[in-house]
């Protein structure tokens, strides 16, 4: 009777927690999905600086925003994770600091935002959609900057085109043997409950259960890159473990080439919980530059 109650007690807090879930997923949705009325009072305010834009992979529109700096500056460019969208970044893109030295560009990976929402794309494909609206910037030099998920596509496209000037790498997910799954990623990839969460939830559920094996079809890129990378990543991360990619990338990336900075109690969000510290990354970059 008494593992009766308990099988019954189980199922219910299982139930009533995958309810608060959706409902949690449904009600940050808005935000996820990359909104823009604050960047339009902004402009608005500021002389229109950050320009809105669409550009077409493979008949998928693709949407990205880019403040171009007052000279030929590099090109920043940002790639977030999963899930995320252009506003992952949006804070880079108002500072002025940034804007004094580097063009920026903040895109919305297929998938999310409105790039192609809810239809999951390889790193392969996020690769080539980056080439195909990069390609309108010939003369800039880029550096690519990737947090979480975003970290391999950024890697993989300076494997294949080797045009960027350098790599920045936050809180890098790049150990395929050590790609954590969660428990609460599962009822979002079940058939019986999928249907329930909305599009942003659906596409980052797919890349979290393909990662490891993406990551394993990429590993033998980190030995050929040959631009500085520097990798900020914090050891308390447990969504990206942080001793763990710490090592794989000091193991796979060449010494000459590998700049990592270990920041404490910082977690995964390292954008935004050591935002000054990426700030002052990208000034000292552009000084070397």
């Amino acid at each position: 009777m008494k593992i009766n109650k308990i099988v019954v007690r189980v199922f219910w807090s299982a139930n009533l927690m995958i309810i608060l879930m959706i409902v949690a997923a449904h009600i940050l949705s808005p935000s996820i999905a990359g909104p823009i009325d604050e960047l339009i009072d902004w402009n608005n305010a500021n002389g229109n600086q950050i320009k809105i834009l669409e550009g077409n992979y493979n008949s998928k529109t693709v949407r990205y925003l880019y403040r171009a700096s007052t000279k030929e500056n590099p090109l920043l460019v940002f790639i977030h994770g999963a899930p995320g969208s252009w506003d992952a970044f949006k804070t880079f893109l108002l500072d002025d600091r940034l804007a004094d030295e580097y063009s920026m560009i903040s895109i919305d990976r297929l998938g999310y935002g409105e790039s192609d929402r809810g239809n999951y794309a390889s790193i392969q494909d996020q690769t080539k959609m980056l080439h195909t609206i990069l390609e309108n910037y010939p003369t800039q030099d880029l550096i690519m900057v990737g947090h979480s998920y975003g970290a391999p596509i950024a890697a993989t496209y300076e494997s294949i085109y080797q045009d960027a000037s350098a790599l920045v790498l936050l809180a890098p997910v790049v150990d395929p043997d050590n790609e954590r799954l969660f428990w609460f990623a599962y009822p979002a990839h079940w058939k019986l409950t999928r249907w329930m969460f909305p599009d942003w939830i659906k596409v980052s559920t797919m890349e979290k259960f393909k990662h490891a094996e993406e990551l394993v079809g990429i590993r033998h890129i980190w030995s050929q890159l040959n631009k500085p990378i520097i990798h900020v990543h914090a050891e308390d991360d447990w969504i990206a473990p942080g001793k763990e990619n710490i090592s794989f990338l000091k193991r796979n990336v060449k010494d000459e080439f590998l700049i990592q900075e270990i920041r404490e109690n910082k977690g995964h969000l390292i954008p935004w919980n050591d935002y000054d510290f990426i700030v002052k990354t990208f000034l000292d970059l552009s000084i070397e530059n």
